[in-house]
């Protein structure tokens, strides 16, 4: 997870959404999750109902500008068979969409330069959406400019999935990003 120098000095929540297996016993299977090699959430496997939302604080001076690891570990024991068979039917699954870090101080939701290109987040789809406005659109001797810029954001950014679009105005559609 890259962060920017606000996110990593902002108090920062960590939301997990996960589910698992019915037949994953709680009383004795953990999931944890390790911030840069701290664990931050370490909690019994109990969520056979559904996906379930859970919150952990992330540490003071955990996290720093720039690439933080991200870990989690899950021991699971079944709560009736034990055979090796069964092995197969544990599982827990994690939810992208519900997984996350919250950021107290606003500052932490703004981008100041290129180096923090790095730090956007994917939507609930894993796409990272670009918007690129130029109030010069309808002028055709900036087509190459605008491609090239889109190139090095993409360039810079290292991100999967990037969609952009590029409009002579902000797109009002497009103010939850």
């Amino acid at each position: 997870v890259h962060l920017t120098a606000a996110q990593a000095t902002s108090p920062v929540k960590l939301h997990l959404g996960y589910r698992n297996a019915v037949v994953v016993a709680p009383e004795s299977s953990r999931l944890q999750v390790l911030v840069n090699n701290v664990i931050v959430f370490d909690e019994a496997v109990r969520s056979a109902d559904g996906v379930s939302p859970f919150e952990a604080d992330v540490p003071s001076g955990l996290l720093r500008a720039g690439r933080n690891e991200l870990t989690m570990r899950i021991r699971h024991r079944h709560r009736t068979d034990c055979t090796i068979e069964s092995t197969y039917e544990l599982w827990t699954e994690i939810d992208a969409a519900r997984t996350y870090f919250s950021f107290a101080d606003a500052a932490a939701n703004t981008f100041d330069g290129l180096g923090d290109l790095r730090a956007l987040a994917p939507d609930a789809n894993g796409r990272t959406r670009i918007e690129i406005v130029v109030p010069a659109m309808e002028r055709n001797d900036v087509s190459n400019e605008i491609l090239a810029l889109a190139q090095a954001v993409a360039l810079h950014a290292s991100q999967a999935n990037m969609e952009f679009s590029i409009g002579s105005t902000p797109d009002p559609d497009r103010r939850d990003l």
